[in-house]
């Protein structure tokens, strides 16, 4: 197995077991199950100063396949009965596999 297919494979195999159950619901197009990733962290004041903190940023990070697009502002994750509009991506890993985006 190449170090490319064993890659995929292990983000397979850690999104199947623990990722959270997630419905994308896409403005245009049809809704899609996968797993997702959510985390809420500290967001530092616009400027980004150190030791500054305004609140919560919440994100959600997942396989770009799972979904074969990047999610555009207006589209809603699904988690449980809680509801996460997107409101812009904010890191991708830079091969394409992985995206996370800011959700309110």
């Amino acid at each position: 197995m190449s170090e490319e297919l064993a890659f995929d494979q292990m983000a397979d195999d850690l999104f199947s077991g623990l990722g959270l159950d997630a419905t994308f619901i896409p403005k245009i197009g049809d809704r899609v199950l996968l797993k997702v990733h959510y985390d809420q962290m500290l967001d530092p004041q616009p400027g980004g100063y150190p030791g500054q903190y305004i609140g919560y940023q919440k994100t959600i990070e997942f396989i770009f396949d799972d979904i074969g697009k990047m999610p555009a502002g207006g589209d809603v994750f699904l988690i449980g009965s809680n509801r996460y509009i997107v409101e812009k991506p904010l890191e991708h890993d830079g091969r394409g596999r992985f995206i996370k985006v800011i959700v309110n």
